[in-house]
């Protein structure tokens, strides 16, 4: 009868609950779990977000080479043009109307007398030829100012001549020293432009001897500056061979040249500039 008794009566307790008293750490692991898929879900979106990212940005580059490669090929396609035009407009008798003159548009040409002619020819406006009887590579830092608010694409240097019948160099050498620091002086400013650097035009020295005897020291100025230039990958315009097939338009005084003669001389350049653009020319500049 007793042992029926404590059986009604534990019949009667009710059971404990095994989750009893375990609430709140239930529910600070729930939190944990929430905040683990939380944050895997951030780091998901994240890394989707970095791929995409990263996929325009490769795109964009591979885009970029693209454009570079055709604007590359377009202007090798153009500079083998224009040789050929030139070569045929130099021959005797050949096409007076070989026309190298919009091909300058984001172009300036600096320089002394001789260059001032691309401009009172009017060839080329006045603002694009920064140029003055007696300018020496001295000059070419006055510039600076004017050459940023024109931004060219290319700065042909058509200096020497001065630099030589100035004195004011004792060699070559000196004057090479001082030419590269105003070339870096360039490159530096106008880091995605190109720079090109004329040969000294030649003199009839018969003649200009008599205005300056150091006129005789042209040629070795000359191979001083064509020296460099191979050497320091910069876009070089060797003028020889186009002033010896015009040497009938050396004007009395056997230093300057007539108004035919820049046409010519304009073809040389755009073509040598053109084609040395990737460095890849003898004597080209890399910037």
């Amino acid at each position: 009868m007793k042992l029926r008794g404590r059986k009604n009566e534990n019949r009667g307790r009710s059971k404990k609950s095994p989750l009893r008293g375990k609430g709140p750490a239930l529910a600070a692991l729930l939190i944990c779990v929430l905040l683990v898929l939380i944050v895997i879900r951030l780091a998901a979106g994240r890394s989707q977000e970095d791929v995409k990212k990263g996929v325009q940005y490769l795109q964009k580059v591979d885009s970029d080479e693209a454009l570079a490669k055709n604007e590359k090929e377009f202007k090798d396609m153009q500079a083998q043009e224009l040789s050929a035009l030139l070569t045929e407009a130099s021959k005797d008798g050949g096409d007076s109307s070989f026309d190298p003159w919009s091909y300058f548009n984001d172009s300036v040409i600096m320089g002394d007398s001789r260059a001032v002619g691309f401009y009172v020819f009017d060839y080329l406006p006045q603002n694009r030829v920064l140029a003055e009887a007696g300018n020496t590579i001295q000059t070419i830092s006055e510039s600076m100012d004017t050459l940023r608010s024109l931004n060219p694409a290319y700065i042909f240097l058509c200096y020497g001549l001065n630099d030589v019948t100035s004195g004011r160099w004792d060699s070559a050498e000196a004057w090479i020293s001082d030419y590269d620091k105003e070339i870096q002086k360039l490159v530096e400013a106008f880091p995605d432009a190109t720079i090109v650097v004329n040969s000294i035009l030649p003199v009839a020295e018969d003649r200009a001897v008599s205005t300056n005897k150091r006129v005789t020291q042209v040629p070795e100025y000359e191979e001083a500056i064509s020296q460099y230039c191979a050497e320091h990958h910069v876009v070089f315009v060797n003028c020889d061979e186009v002033a010896a097939q015009h040497e009938d338009m050396i004007t009395e005084d056997g230093i300057h040249y007539h108004r035919n003669f820049y046409t010519y001389w304009a073809g040389e350049m755009i073509v040598t500039a053109y084609m040395g653009d990737d460095g890849q020319e003898t004597g080209e500049n890399g910037q």
